[in-house]
């Protein structure tokens, strides 16, 4: 018998590499938060082509082929890499001399790839992302980050925590040049205004106590805004904390220590003695130091433990004989201590009459989309 070597159909085995399921919603937020997403891809168009509305990505069927790039002038090439659209068919050079155009036009460049083809744009970029579980050794060792676990969205996720970041140690500088001027105010302006010290150094460390928690509790652990991922990126040149930053800071400072030096003058006016009008004015500072955090950071649980614990300490310093004798103090009567308090409500939130200005918003880093012309 001899053996029938004609082919026979068997059946047909397809491969699918399919998109990860968390990718759309990621893209979805990344295009929100003003960060445009480019698909670099050596694969054929229809398959850049179907992936791209998969995934959500602006202009799914504008296709640039890497033989259309190889055409292009300089000029031509940057406005292609500006356009919205997929790059399909890409050799390894193609693709650094995109992310070369891109950081070329302003652009902060996030690069992310797998294969030994992608090595050369993930040194380029300003952030390199190489893929921990498949990539090549050659991406891991071009890239500075590797994701261990490879999902899109943990990219995403890490530029909402750095803006948390950077949102949060704006605000706590803020708070930390605003709540020191009306200190070394109080500490100063009365002995030059021929009155004994107002501050003396065991007042200093009371307020500190409040000071400090505030700073690593209040501000640092607090969760973003929440329209943190619908700002537009910041750019490049702009600094932590600028000179806007400290002058608003500083005329934060100053209105609160103006209304602690006319509590204390109150109390001086009303005819009691020093001790009274320390009171008066340290009870003033705390109520307006607390404030001052209320209006630049978001209340919470942590805020509100810090506040009761504080207003604890400056009860049992003001009641306790002992304790009053140990700092100094006096005891005022409730409506003295009431006016004292109000009129340091009022200097902490002197941030909120500003905040609808567009300017202070800007300085403190929120502010409209434009409706055009803005870009990652």
């Amino acid at each position: 018998s001899h053996t029938d070597l004609r082919p026979r159909w068997l059946g047909l085995v397809g491969f699918e590499d399919p998109l990860r399921p968390t990718v759309p919603d990621a893209v979805a937020e990344a295009r929100a938060a003003g960060i445009r997403v480019v698909m670099l891809t050596g694969d054929f168009a229809p398959t850049a082509r179907a992936i791209a509305r998969q995934a959500g990505l602006q202009a799914p069927d504008h296709v640039h082929l890497g033989s259309e790039l190889d055409a292009m002038d300089d000029a031509e090439f940057a406005e292609a890499a500006a356009s919205e659209g997929v790059f399909a068919r890409v050799r390894p050079e193609q693709k650094l001399r995109l992310v070369q155009a891109l950081k070329a036009r302003g652009d902060v460049v996030a690069m992310t790839g797998d294969g030994v083809n992608d090595a050369p744009a993930l040194k380029a970029a300003h952030i390199g992302i190489a893929m921990g579980q498949r990539g090549t050794d050659v991406a891991r060792e071009a890239a500075p980050l590797v994701l261990v676990q490879e999902d899109f969205g943990l990219i995403v996720d890490a530029v909402r925590q750095g803006r948390r970041i950077f949102d949060n140690l704006r605000k706590v500088m803020l708070y930390i040049v605003a709540v020191h001027v009306p200190i070394a105010g109080l500490a100063v302006l009365p002995l030059l205004m021929g009155f004994p010290p107002l501050l003396l150094p065991a007042h200093v460390v009371l307020v500190e106590m409040v000071i400090d928690p505030m700073c690593s509790v209040a501000f640092e652990g607090q969760p973003g805004e929440p329209d943190l991922m619908q700002q537009p990126p910041r750019p490049l040149s702009e600094s932590l904390v600028g000179g806007a930053q400290l002058a608003l800071a500083a005329g934060l400072g100053v209105v609160l220590l103006a209304l602690c030096l006319v509590t204390f003058l109150l109390g001086h006016a009303e005819g009691v003695g020093d001790d009274v009008a320390r009171t008066l004015a340290i009870l003033a500072l705390t109520v307006g130091n607390l404030a001052l955090v209320a209006s630049l950071a978001r209340r919470g649980r942590a805020y509100l433990v810090i506040t009761l614990g504080a207003a604890a300490i400056i009860g049992a310093c003001i009641g306790v004989p002992a304790l009053r004798e140990l700092f100094d103090f006096g005891l005022p009567t409730l409506s003295q201590a009431a006016r004292a308090m109000a009129l340091g409500l009022v200097g902490g939130l002197a941030l909120e009459l500003l905040k609808p200005l567009p300017a202070v918003q800007r300085i403190l880093g929120r502010q409209a989309r434009p409706v055009a012309g803005w870009r990652a």
